[in-house]
């Protein structure tokens, strides 16, 4: 079953994705040079946002302006005005903005030095002052609202800063009775925190509302997450009342995080009863321990696991999985909905998977500083970010061939999927075309077969599209050992980026920090961490896809159900036969 593409939604100007206004201009005007720069400092602004934690109120307030400003662009040329040297300027400010963004403070050296975020809150607020420049520009002195703008400015730094002043008052108290780093004081604060919300005694409310709202500063300032046994529950998590898409076996629903922050809830429909949802939550916090603790821009964030009373029946309990909710959804969806995405922003996306792969074969952050295998990368799990940026998230049914003979799972059948996927990203066409399927596929893929160069046309629309099909020809090699590392992936593939970037004037993410190639990186070996991927919406997996099985630590008995005797699945939202047992 095909992703419909729909319409694009409608966006408020806070919330705006790059795709979203790139497309409302292009439905008004006709992009000159100086609509497409602007745009493309804009698309920068907002992956630089993607990654502060510590101006986010200010940084929205500045988005929503950054929007309308480039709307009212749009609007003055309609009405015969020349908005050339606006748009250069409004360029300069969103490419200034990102810099300091790129510079900025971490939690860390803001808890050392109170006054490290004066400069980037002075960097927002003359980049308001200019845009508002502008706009008096074009309006010529006439209905503007400054005034109102300024004071949301002023409450949206207040805001933020007191956040920051939590998060010191939080850790300086527990660096005061005992001598900790500002990481274990965190730590212990949060431990802290959720004893006391844990906690059923009488006459705690007051201090449990304090314990929560110190944990939700906690979370969103550092990014850390809540420890992966924690339960996550109403507490934590609410859960709106409409699904907004169904698999086989779960249903989807944007809720809110206790942070605020928009979540999507994946609802696993096999209802079990209480002391088995316990049970089966303490395995998948296991499990996914080392998923909660990933923590990078080519990632999505895992948030937990969590239990709710099923709707259906008072008696029986559901699982369900929290991650971001990220409007843009998966990359299939994405470039259904706006097709005319460039051909750099796909490179790009292609780009932000192998770095994404990197850091998790690489592990540094996991809990033994091991490789983790995804295990299941593929196109519906590739997310979209606001930016246009990709991330990684969960399961499906790329699977390299070695998977088929039920061998151990290899950092090289990451490589092979993300060939795999890569090549639909650039082509919009499946590997192996949109009339092959299910059976038919894992055939093609058991006897060694491979995409055609000449079923992928648009391909040789890329500069060096011979090296980048060499590439996807060594991540296809039958032997995983054979296959480069993601690290390797990563330095051949950043320089054709780079260099398709420059010659259509646009900008390539800084490298992210060195890393350590790794000698044998097709190898199985014992102490690399298969992955139980975090979940995202629609696009946790093709729902209705014959799905070649790995070996996972979440699927077949090891998986939601713990077996038909635990529970039975409900009745699918959608019109359909009844399920067979879930996986996360």
């Amino acid at each position: 079953m095909e992703v419909p593409a729909g319409p694009p939604p409608a966006y408020t100007r806070e919330d705006a994705t790059y795709a979203q206004v790139a497309l409302g201009l292009d439905k008004t005007i006709e992009l000159g040079s100086e609509f497409k720069n602007a745009l493309s400092a804009f698309r920068d602004f907002l992956t630089s946002q993607e990654n502060d934690r510590l101006n986010r109120d200010q940084l929205r307030l500045l988005r929503s302006r950054a929007v309308h400003v480039l709307e009212e662009c749009a609007k003055y040329k309609n009405e015969g005005g020349d908005p050339s040297l606006v748009l250069s300027i409004i360029t300069e400010i969103f490419t200034g903005v990102s810099k300091e963004l790129e510079k900025g403070p971490q939690w860390e050296e803001v808890i050392a030095d109170p006054s490290a975020t004066r400069g980037l809150e002075s960097a927002i607020g003359n980049a308001f002052d200019r845009l508002e420049d502008q706009m008096r520009q074009m309006a010529k002195g006439e209905g503007m609202e400054s005034t109102m703008y300024k004071h949301e400015l002023e409450k949206a730094r207040e805001n933020d800063r007191k956040k920051i002043e939590d998060l010191e008052d939080t850790i300086r108290n527990l660096q005061g009775s005992i001598h900790q780093t500002p990481n274990e004081a965190l730590q212990n604060s949060i431990k802290e925190k959720l004893k006391i919300i844990g906690d059923s005694s009488p006459h705690v409310l007051e201090k449990q509302i304090d314990a929560r709202r110190s944990l939700a500063v906690i979370a969103e300032l550092t990014g850390k997450s809540l420890p992966a046994s924690t339960m996550l529950d109403r507490k934590f998590v609410t859960i709106g009342n409409q699904a907004i898409s169904q698999g086989s076996s779960y249903d989807v629903f944007v809720g809110e995080y206790f942070t605020g922050e928009k979540i999507a809830i994946k609802v696993l429909r096999h209802r079990v009863d209480e002391e088995t949802a316990k049970r089966t939550h303490q395995r998948f916090a296991r499990l996914t321990e080392n998923w909660s603790a990933l923590r990078h821009d080519c990632i999505l964030p895992f948030y937990g696991v969590g239990v709710m009373q099923s709707p259906v029946s008072p008696t029986e309990y559901q699982l369900y999985l929290v991650s971001p909710y990220l409007q843009n959804q998966d990359v299939k969806r994405y470039i259904k909905m706006y097709p005319k995405v460039a051909a750099h922003a796909r490179l790009q996306m292609a780009l932000d998977i192998a770095r994404g792969l990197e850091y998790m074969h690489e592990g540094d952050d996991l809990l033994e500083g091991k490789g983790m295998v995804h295990s299941a990368l593929n196109i519906y799990n590739v997310l979209v970010k606001d930016s246009g940026r990709a991330v990684i998230s969960g399961f499906g049914h790329a699977k390299g061939p070695e998977i088929l003979d039920d061998a151990v799972l290899t950092f090289g059948s990451d490589i092979w999927s993300w060939a795999m996927t890569s090549l639909e990203i650039l082509t919009d066409e499946p590997p192996f075309g949109q009339k092959t399927r299910g059976t038919k596929i894992i055939q093609m893929i058991g006897t060694n077969k491979r995409p055609e160069r000449a079923s992928h046309t648009k391909i040789e629309e890329y500069e060096n599209s011979d090296e980048i099909w060499q590439l996807f020809e060594d991540c296809w090699k039958r032997q995983p050992e054979e296959r480069p590392s993601a690290h390797e992936v990563v330095q051949r593939f950043r320089p054709l980026v780079r260099e398709f970037g420059k010659k259509s004037d646009t900008t390539v993410q800084k490298p992210p920090p060195p890393s350590h190639p790794r000698t044998e990186y097709g190898r199985s070996d014992p102490s690399v961490k298969q992955g139980v991927p975090p979940p995202g919406q629609h696009q946790l997996g093709k729902p209705n896809q014959p799905t070649v099985q790995g070996q996972s630590p979440a699927s077949g008995t090891g998986g939601v159900s713990g077996g038909a005797q635990d529970g039975r699945a409900t009745k699918p939202v959608a019109p359909g036969s009844t399920p067979p047992p879930p996986s996360p």
